[in-house]
């Protein structure tokens, strides 16, 4: 490999994370302005849990979405696309938000939180594929943990727009967020590669292979395990802390922002260290994730908003520690050709059992309490933290 090719790699990877963390911005901000306004428009927590839950509905599609991926030689092109439809889509919640027609309005929102959801998983999945091409193995610990470093510092920006922009009102500021995710296509144009001539086979095909390769992987297996549970827990945050900012505590949309800043300034803080862990991934894992699980019941225990915000930082701190040897570790296992249909995968079957993970959350807070769920969350993470040491996989693979 000629040093003009490693240029090219480097320059690459630039550009797709620039990308990247403008598109995470603008994700950020749309997340929580889509739970606060179907909140307000309709009053109720299922229906907004449901929003919020609905934008994973197409990463149940992930496996098909990565094997086309995986297959395509215009991915360029399919990114570009997918971000400048992302822009369209945002203006359906705009009209949601101006409509006085019940069931309309919240068809509207529906539809735009999926829409957004695919683009993002259309996205998520060329850069899958990319991350494995435009790094070198040895940089994949440090790569992984760049890029839990940028996307987290980008949603601290998007949950402080997103309280920017509810706050100069609804045409304004779904104006403004149209803007950003645009603006995220400006550094796709400048990559600079050449896909490689792929043999000729269908997507069904794709689809078999990923699913053979995925059986004979016991690691892959015990980490979709992990997955699974996790997503269904933590999916339901985004609905717990709107109804306890908005309902338990009673404040402005910006004290919400400021608890999800906290979780990305936290992530954002312990990707540092994640890039320097070595040792067993079992004993890398396990003694991070029950930290998250501790933090989340710890919520239940807090009755002022001020003090939400050190057990947030706590477990996204964790969280970003546990991210860079984990997609390191993944990373290794899977070869590039197979990147986007893979970790399609992962999202098909973890959100297959999690993508109503927010309406669940609604159903539990109507119960019962936001605060029951808190405790719901930090148990089940808890224990899928001590079932790490029983899973052989984990115990074999090193973070070097």
């Amino acid at each position: 490999m000629t040093s003009d090719d490693l240029y090219e790699m480097k320059t690459n990877f630039r550009m797709v994370m620039a990308s990247f963390s403008v598109s995470r911005t603008g994700i950020s901000a749309f997340s929580l302005m889509v739970i606060w306004i179907t909140l307000r428009i309709t009053g109720s927590p299922i229906i907004s849990g449901l929003a919020d839950g609905l934008f994973s509905i197409p990463l149940l599609f992930s496996f098909i979405v990565g094997a086309f991926i995986d297959r395509s030689r215009h991915k360029k092109a399919i990114a570009i696309t997918a971000v400048v439809a992302r822009s369209a889509a945002v203006l359906l919640l705009m009209a949601a938000a101006v409509l006085h027609v019940y069931g309309l309005a919240v068809l509207f929102i529906y539809v735009s939180v999926v829409a957004v959801g695919f683009t993002s998983d259309v996205t998520n999945a060329v850069r899958a594929v990319w991350f494995k091409i435009f790094l070198k193995e040895e940089e994949y610990q440090k790569g992984s943990s760049v890029m839990n470093g940028i996307g987290s510092i980008a949603e601290v920006f998007g949950y402080i727009l997103s309280g920017v922009f509810l706050f100069i009102g609804v045409m304004a500021g779904e104006t403004a967020l149209a803007a950003v995710f645009l603006i995220a296509a400006i550094p796709l144009f400048l990559i600079r590669h050449r896909e490689a001539d792929l043999h000729s086979s269908s997507v069904a095909d794709g689809l078999r292979g990923g699913l053979r390769f995925l059986a004979g992987d016991r690691f892959l297996q015990e980490g979709l395990f992990l997955t699974l549970v996790a997503n269904m827990a933590v999916a339901m945050i985004g609905i717990a802390f709107t109804v306890m900012i908005q309902d338990v505590f009673q404040l402005p949309a910006i004290y919400l922002s400021f608890i999800f800043i906290a979780i990305s300034a936290g992530i954002a803080a312990g990707s540092i260290p994640g890039a320097r862990l070595k040792g067993r991934l079992d004993r890398i894992a396990m003694p991070l994730l029950l930290v998250v699980g501790l933090a989340f019941a710890s919520v239940t225990f807090i009755r002022s908003a001020y003090l939400l915000y050190i057990p947030v930082f706590a477990m996204g701190a964790m969280i970003g520690m546990i991210n860079p040897p984990m997609f390191s570790v993944l990373n290794r296992h899977i070869p590039s050709d197979m990147m986007a249909r893979i970790m399609g995968l992962f999202n098909t079957l973890a959100l297959s059992m999690t993508f109503l993970s927010g309406a669940i959350g609604g159903v539990i807070i109507e119960l019962s309490s936001d605060r029951s769920l808190f405790m719901i969350i930090g148990i089940v993470i808890s224990a899928c933290a001590l079932s790490v040491p029983f899973l052989g996989a984990f115990k074999k693979e090193t973070v070097h």
